[in-house]
């Protein structure tokens, strides 16, 4: 369940994103892309849980106990 916790909290900082970067005030410099896909999906692959299906299962089975 640690790796729940863990996606749980990179999905959150990954549902700030919407693919504009505000952290500069000119928009000159190229910076690198922003990674796509589906939050939960990208969450789910950088803790090993594979796909974003699979750790709303997880989330589902943590939830029932």
């Amino acid at each position: 369940m640690e790796r729940v916790a863990l996606a749980e909290a990179i999905e959150v900082e990954l549902s700030k994103r919407n693919g504009v970067r505000h952290d500069t005030s000119s928009a000159v410099e190229n910076f690198p892309q922003l990674e796509a896909g589906k939050t939960r999906d990208i969450a789910a692959q950088k803790v090993g849980l594979g796909s974003g299906k699979t750790l709303e299962a997880a989330l589902d089975l943590r939830a029932q106990g």
